[in-house]
Formats: C-alpha cells, structure tokens, sequence
C-alpha cells in the first residue's frame, strides 16, 4: 500500500493509504493525527473506487515508415482478453491482434496493404469480469 502525506486544517496530519489491484480499482484510507499528539488519531473507513474500463480507438494511420502514426492500435484501459481484427472491404481478415500484440502496421502476408478504409472489431472482457465490450467500425490507412 502507497502513502501520501499531508497537512489538513495546520492543527492535522493526514496519511492517505492506498493500494491499486488487478482488478482495475483502488482502495483508500485515511489515518489523521493530531499535529504533536499521536495518541489523538482519526481512521477512516476503507472506500474502493473502481476505474472504468475505456477505450480510444482511432480513425486513421499512415504506414508510411516516418515513425510517426506507423501503425494503429485502440488504447484499451482495465480490460483483459482483448481480440482484435481487421478486414478488408471484402470481408478478408487481415490482421488479427490479441493481448501482448494489438497495432497493425498495415500489412497482410507481409506486404502492403493499399490505401483505403478498412473494418474492425474488438472483443474485450472488463479487468473486474463483469462485461464483455464489444466495437466495431472503421480506419483509415493513409499513404
């Protein structure tokens, strides 16, 4: 558990204690002391603020190979088992990513795929295992 210290009121001297799980939450207490008495003290109760799970995904990359925007991934934050795919305007996939490997850089079979809109989904499972997210829709590979 990490602890924060810090002045309440000039007369109080709060620690803050809190511990951050896999489960993408975060427990917090509060200890305050009496500034020069610390058989005067104030505990709170623990309180457990859950993050939400989030995701950005963007619209558009340009393979291009400038190092910038090389290659395309949603940021998914407090998911797990995380599936990804790409298609092209066929319905061929092309790129499938799971977790540990989810950017695509623009290719299939090893060679450059043309410029154009192409399809996605994302299947991902909430860090707390309560929800399964599900998206779709569509980026765009700029040359």
């Amino acid at each position: 558990m990490k602890t924060i210290t810090a002045i309440v009121f000039f007369l109080t001297l709060a620690t803050v204690s809190f511990a951050q799980n896999n489960a993408g939450s975060t427990t917090y207490r509060v200890v305050a002391t009496q500034n020069g008495n610390t058989a005067i003290t104030s505990v709170s109760n623990t309180i457990e603020v859950s993050s939400p799970s989030s995701v950005f995904i963007p619209n558009a990359f340009t393979p291009d190979g400038d190092g910038i925007n090389d290659t395309w991934m949603p940021v998914l934050t407090n998911v797990d088992e995380v599936r990804l795919s790409v298609f092209n305007r066929w319905g061929e996939e092309i790129f499938t990513g799971s977790e540990g490997h989810q950017s695509w850089d623009g290719t299939f079979n090893g060679e450059s795929v043309p410029q154009g809109v192409y399809v996605y989904q994302i299947r991902a499972w909430s860090k707390d295992h309560s929800k399964w997210y599900d998206y779709s829709g569509s980026v765009t590979l700029v040359k």
